[in-house]
């Protein structure tokens, strides 16, 4: 019985401890910018994985918006599962952030993203533990220049992506 409580116990705080990013029912921002040509191609997640997670971005119907199909490598099923999404960013002083709206929840999701070359490209999510809510994207935009230099305002893990 101890050992089921203390696993028990170590699933809990595993779960809690998965970071997961910031999620709202509004937008940063109208997409206003152009679209970066340099962008649409094949992303493959850095890691050494035999099935790396990678996105396929394209351009979006819609103008300047990317299309970003999510494909992540399922262990168990032993094959890629996809997820559609419509993204663009949004430049807030020195930081560019990406708002991926997912098409299934209709959610929008936030990632910081830099460039260390035209190859490359890192995501840090947003961090899920804000619990401020917006009633528009003027309210949000606020909150994140306010706090998008905060080590805090981003989960831990980074994620770096390679063009193919």
């Amino acid at each position: 019985m101890k050992k089921i409580l203390n696993f028990a116990m170590i699933f809990a705080m595993a779960f809690v401890l998965m970071a997961c990013p910031y999620s709202s029912d509004v937008a940063l921002d109208m997409p206003n910018q152009k679209l970066k040509k340099d962008l649409i191609a094949k992303w493959v997640e850095n890691g050494g994985s035999e099935n790396p997670n990678f996105y396929l971005i394209s351009k979006s119907k819609e103008d300047k918006m990317y299309t970003f199909e999510q494909n992540d490598y399922d262990t168990n099923e032993k094959k890629y599962t996809q997820k559609l999404h419509e993204g663009y960013f949004t430049t807030i002083g020195n930081v560019e952030f990406l708002n991926l709206k997912n098409k299934e929840d209709g959610k929008y999701y936030f990632f910081k993203m830099t460039r260390p070359d035209e190859k490359t490209f890192v995501l840090f999510e947003v961090t899920d533990n804000i619990t401020e809510t917006f009633k528009s994207g003027a309210e949000m935009k606020a909150f994140f220049s306010k706090n998008k230099e905060l080590s805090f305002f981003y989960n831990k893990s980074e994620k770096t992506y390679t063009k193919q």
